[in-house]
């Protein structure tokens, strides 16, 4: 590692091979940093029969066989060797991306060593918190811990002005700065040709309207208020659609058994997980529209992955998510109910040259590209550190800056 280039620690309480947005944000933050910086990804461990192979360093902790929501407990002081690692790391700066067992140890690590750290809030909390504590009273102290360990960093940030409202109404005493989420997604360079692709492996109609939703089927992310949103729209319409869902989860079975008691197998496809991001980057170019009902997420990742085809998303008013996109613009906005839902989907359907027009904007104001928002990342972590020196710091940065 040379002396010259900056050190960063990024922390996060669950990694690979387990998938979710911030996990997905933290390897980008890690594998575009990592061209300009030392970059050290702590986490925990998932599976041990898991290797990582990343271009840049992680340090896990030992974890607990209890799961939590599908994620495993980090343990962090029950493990030696991580704060051996930890000790000896030597960073310039800290960036929590969770504000658990592993995110507190990187909070602990900046104050002994002086130095400074960054905290970005991804997440709604209240809504696990409920879930799993049940009381109000606990999901009060719950948000009040977070919170603490949110205001102890030196700067909050958020992947969106609705995130900054999330963490003021928890009692967040900074002021939140908007830091945006991206994608590595390119859009594809033959959008005709992908679309000819995905038609011919999912046996859809040149002329089938498809309505896209990818994530996890979880109850959460309001997978099956969209069955009812496609049973609605067939009563509508004779017109030809596909509801499809790409990915996999602990409600998938129950989602498949829903969709036949409605009677509209026939309109919905479910493919798994696609990991292949050429193939996931035709669907999402084939795609009418994303349709992404969830009032559970804060800023999804793959809302920014369909406008990197310039295909825009239909959500819910009052989304979180949703506060990156504008109404009739670059997106499209339901009430929450299964028929206002249906009426959008077909509204947009009858409206094709009012569509284009809403598809050329999500591509130009809501897609953004990790090779543009992670450079970004780096010029605010020399300031940060500028402001909140520690002896040779300041002589670092001027070197890289000089280079």
């Amino acid at each position: 590692m040379s002396k010259d280039r900056l050190k960063i620690g990024i922390f996060v309480d669950t990694y690979f091979p387990m998938i979710d947005g911030v996990i997905v944000c933290v390897d980008n933050y890690a594998k575009y940093l990592s061209k300009h910086a030392d970059v050290t990804v702590f986490t925990t461990v998932v599976d041990k029969s898991y290797e990582d192979t990343s271009e840049y360093k992680i340090v896990r902790c030992t974890s607990l066989p209890i799961k939590v929501a599908d994620y495993a407990l980090a343990v962090p002081s029950l493990d030696i060797d991580f704060w051996e690692e930890l000790r000896h790391a030597d960073l310039d700066i800290v960036h929590i991306n969770s504000p658990f067992t592993v995110g507190i140890s990187g909070m602990r690590y900046a104050r002994q060593h002086r130095i400074p750290a960054v905290a970005t809030m991804h997440s709604q909390f209240e809504t696990d918190f409920k879930r799993a504590l049940k009381l109000n009273p606990l999901v009060e102290l719950a948000k009040d811990a977070l919170i603490t360990v949110f205001d102890s960093a030196d700067e909050v940030w958020v992947p969106n002005s609705a995130v900054g409202d999330v963490y003021k109404s928890y009692g967040g005493k900074k002021e939140p700065k908007v830091r945006y989420n991206a994608t590595d997604m390119l859009p594809v360079s033959d959008p005709a040709a992908a679309g000819a692709q995905i038609n011919e492996k999912y046996g859809f109609a040149e002329d089938e309207n498809v309505f896209l939703f990818v994530g996890r089927l979880i109850r959460q992310k309001n997978v099956f208020f969209l069955a009812d949103a496609a049973a609605e729209l067939k009563k509508l319409t004779d017109k030809k659609f596909r509801l499809v869902y790409v990915g996999s989860g602990p409600d998938e079975e129950e989602l498949k058994e829903y969709v036949e008691t409605l009677g509209i197998f026939e309109n919905v496809l479910f493919t798994g997980r696609i990991t292949e991001r050429d193939e996931l980057a035709a669907m999402y170019s084939r795609s009418d529209v994303f349709a992404f009902p969830s009032l559970y997420d804060a800023n999804s990742l793959v809302q920014i992955e369909a406008a990197s085809q310039a295909t825009p998303t239909l959500f819910l008013h009052g989304a979180v998510t949703s506060s990156t996109a504008k109404d009739g613009v670059s997106g499209y906005f339901s009430d929450n109910d299964s028929v206002s839902y249906a009426n959008k989907l077909l509204e947009i359907m009858s409206n094709p040259i009012e569509h284009e027009k809403i598809c050329e904007a999500a591509y130009n104001d809501v897609y953004k590209s990790w090779s543009v928002v992670v450079p970004q990342m780096l010029s605010d972590y020399h300031r940060i550190i500028t402001e909140h020196p520690k002896p040779g710091l300041i002589e670092k940065i001027k070197t890289f800056f000089a280079g």
